[in-house]
């Protein structure tokens, strides 16, 4: 699998004074399941960015647990990500391998786990992202076609 690498990263990777953040986005999709995630958010959430950018009933549900519960997180191609605190593995890229990844995201919420329970172990579509914060729009790499099986999670935590 070719990763695609704008000019743009490899300027940032190679230069020594770069204070802009770099921001990892997941979107992971499966019939109902629809959820992203980024590695940084860049401000705090409010119940208009659930009602412009999701449903009227995420606003509500993102009042009511306001006061226990803050989230940060930031608006990227007209798409709401969640700040959480995850790792990737990627495999190795070579020719005649089939692409994997591992993402781990340690205190999943309780919506995603919920979401996660309804899968039914079905593959789920993930495609990631990387960002720079000064400009969320621009996508600087991309890594898509992936097949996220395998999924478990630790519903002690």
């Amino acid at each position: 699998m070719a990763r695609k690498v704008s000019a743009k990263l490899r300027q940032a990777i190679t230069s020594q004074e770069n204070a802009d953040v770099k921001i990892f986005l997941v979107d992971m999709v499966q019939g109902d399941l629809d959820i992203h995630v980024c590695s940084q958010g860049l401000r705090r959430l409010t119940p208009d960015d659930y009602r412009t950018y999701r449903s009227e009933q995420d606003a509500i549900d993102y009042e009511e647990n306001l006061a226990r519960t803050v989230s940060y997180g930031l608006v990227s191609n007209g798409v709401l990500y969640e700040q959480a605190g995850f790792s990737t593995v990627l495999s190795e890229d070579s020719e005649g391998t089939v692409p994997t990844i591992q993402i781990a995201i340690p205190n999943a919420s309780r919506e995603i786990i919920e979401q996660i329970e309804r899968l039914e172990n079905k593959p789920v579509k993930v495609t990631i992202r990387l960002i720079f914060s000064e400009d969320p729009d621009d996508v600087l790499m991309e890594l898509t076609d992936f097949d996220m099986t395998n999924i478990r999670y630790d519903d002690d935590q």
